[in-house]
């Protein structure tokens, strides 16, 4: 066999050996190894995950000891009352209003929490829900929105939104027992607007020792920058909150906030200001130009010794600012101001000077303190106003079927009474009032019954701040005896000693009674006062506050004519005569119960003579009646 043939055979062998063996080999040698190595893996990476798991167990024992420090109480009863309590306060600090809360079923998870479901309905603005929503997320304390409806009565302006929120709070059985939900404390003295040191009492614990942190007094929401023992540093009206007068005894709560990272606190932030300044619920607003102005800048006079109130109001607002909200710059001592509302209040002294004030306003934003304005209102300080007053003793005579005026006495004890204003209320058909003289005009119908009646007149003073009263009169309506008593009779009586007194009598055809006259004798028929002066053969002479006037024989007493007025004695003697014929009869007024009458003029022809002829009567003998003394 050759040399070469003796290398390949013994490459061959080689190969088949290490081809039928290496398996052999692998088996004894290498996989035992392999083995090994394997296991050793698999034991290390479960070794890495306990570790891991254990770590993220103390995370998790770490979160879940931060959870119980910020979980409601323990007590699911004491959880349930003091979480709705706060939700109620923090509903009406943001300017919820109707609130209505719903205690809903508690959840028990196992041995470890409950839920604490609570449901409210209310109405608020855009802003205002915002405002909620801004605070609730930012106080650190274990809860979340589990619902929220939002319901708009109307797609244009800033309409009330019906809300309906449920916020569900964790209470975890271990958590700290406590029978508040935040520490509190009572202010020990009063904390004026502008006072940002106060001293609080020892008895404060609970609070956070590192600065800055937040606590709520009533409705403004306070930073506290820096504690020196008991005396803490503030920073007022936070929070779209503004700093306000705090009486001795307010109670002082933990508002604990949210420790968020810059980008959180940013992004929460830009949500907040989109609904301040954007509707989700209205169409969007046409571009327009506001300017921000006071509606009205001449308050109301202020009297003396009367509580004053007033509210500024804004015209042109941006809503892009929030609500406008209001503070004094200036003003008189003792005014206050309700910074939401703008309502102005004022106990005026009755000792105050009189004259004018200012009153100097900033208006701003509640969305941002930049956007505002300021300006000026003028006030006046005045005397009272007296109210008009009514002189009516008696009720108001009217008569059947005759046309009658009535004046009312009315006076302004303080002002013009020209100036006065009249009306009536409850007024039969066709009686009215006029509306500056206060006369009341009315001819009743024949066909109405004598009856008392009553009326309502309210009359309104001409003052800027004007008084009005409102009286109920009496009214009677009578019949009219004065169309239906005529002059029959007028004799001449003598007596024995040659004495001679004349006497008239008048007759009533409606009631046949009869009414004897001498003279100087004061006789009232219905309305008519009269004093008789003169008694004729065929008429009588009769004084009426407004002159002289003559009853005519068979004409009625309305129908009485008026006498020319007697010459005054410093006229010639000559220009005192007077034409027999006289002149037509004046509208007499005369003064009836305390309100002037103007009476139907007089048909009777006041041309005619007042002498009938003889055998327009019948004749009186003085000596059929002669009567001895």
């Amino acid at each position: 066999m050759q040399q070469r043939e003796k290398i390949l055979a013994f490459a061959l062998a080689a190969v088949v050996a290490i081809w039928f063996g290496f398996p052999i080999v692998n088996g004894w040698f290498f996989e035992p190894i392999q083995e090994l190595s394997s296991k050793e893996d698999r034991l290390l990476k479960e070794s890495n995950e306990k570790f891991d798991e254990q770590i993220e167990l103390r995370k998790k024992q770490k979160q879940l000891a931060q959870w119980r420090k910020i979980s409601l109480p323990p007590d699911p009863l004491d959880a349930q009352r003091l979480y709705q309590e706060w939700l109620t306060d923090l509903a009406q600090l943001s300017g919820f209003e109707d609130v209505k809360i719903t205690l809903e079923r508690k959840t028990l998870q196992g041995d470890i929490y409950v839920t604490i479901p609570v449901t409210l309905d209310a109405k608020a603005t855009l802003q205002e829900l915002a405002q909620f929503l801004e605070q609730f997320e930012s106080v650190n304390l274990l809860h979340r929105v589990a619902t929220c409806d939002v319901i708009s009565p109307t797609s244009e302006g800033n309409p009330d939104l019906e809300v309906s929120l449920t916020a569900e709070g964790l209470s975890i059985i271990k958590a700290p027992e406590r029978s508040r939900l935040f520490p509190q404390i009572e202010l020990s003295a009063d904390l004026k607007k502008e006072q940002t040191l106060i001293e609080v009492p020892a008895t404060a614990t609970g609070f956070p020792d590192e600065t800055p942190f937040r606590v709520r007094i009533d409705d403004e929401f306070t930073t506290v920058t820096k504690v020196d023992g008991q005396k803490w540093t503030l920073r007022r009206g936070v929070s779209k909150t503004f700093s306000e007068d705090h009486p001795d005894g307010t109670t002082l709560e933990l508002f604990p906030t949210v420790v968020s990272s810059q980008s959180e606190t940013k992004v929460a932030t830009n949500a907040t200001v989109a609904m301040w300044s954007k509707s989700l619920f209205t169409k969007p607003a046409p571009q327009a130009n506001y300017d921000p102005k006071l509606a009205a800048t001449t308050a109301p006079a202020a009297v003396r010794g009367t509580k004053w109130d007033w509210k500024l109001n804004v015209s042109s607002w941006d809503p892009a600012f929030g609500s406008p909200l209001f503070s004094m710059l200036e003003s008189p001592k003792g005014m206050k101001l309700d910074e939401r509302t703008g309502s102005l209040s004022w106990d005026v002294k009755p000792e105050l000077e009189l004259g004018e004030r200012e009153i100097q306003v900033m208006v701003w934003g509640s969305a941002s303190k930049k956007a505002g304005f300021t300006s000026t209102v003028s006030l006046r300080v005045r005397d009272p106003n007296e109210p008009p007053e009514i002189k009516q003793d008696g009720p108001i005579k009217f008569f059947l079927g005759r046309s009658s005026e009535k004046k009312l006495d009315a006076i302004d004890p303080d002002g013009d009474d020209d100036k006065l204003k009249f009306s009536i209320e409850g007024a039969p058909e066709g009686m009215q009032i006029g509306e500056n003289d206060g006369i009341i005009r009315w001819i009743p119908a024949e066909s109405l019954d004598a009856a008392t009646l009553e009326i309502k007149v309210t009359i309104t003073d001409s003052d800027q701040d004007a008084e009005v009263i409102t009286k109920t009169l009496a009214v009677s309506l009578e019949e009219d005896s004065a169309r239906y008593t005529y002059l029959t009779t007028t004799l001449k009586r003598a007596f024995g000693d040659g004495e001679e007194e004349w006497e008239a009598y008048l007759f009533d055809r409606a009631t046949n009674k009869t009414t004897k006259l001498r003279v100087e004798d004061e006789v009232t028929i219905t309305d008519f006062e009269m004093t008789i002066k003169e008694i004729g053969d065929d008429f009588v002479n009769v004084q009426r506050p407004d002159g002289q006037y003559r009853i005519v024989f068979e004409r009625p007493l309305v129908e009485m004519v008026k006498l020319p007025t007697p010459p005054t004695p410093s006229e010639p003697a000559g220009t005192s005569e007077e034409p027999t014929t006289e002149s037509p009869a004046e509208t007499p007024v005369i003064k009836t119960d305390g309100v002037s009458e103007t009476a139907l003029p007089p048909t009777a022809d006041s041309t005619e003579s007042p002498e009938p002829k003889s055998q327009d009567r019948p004749k009186n003998n003085a000596s059929e009646a002669d009567e001895k003394t």
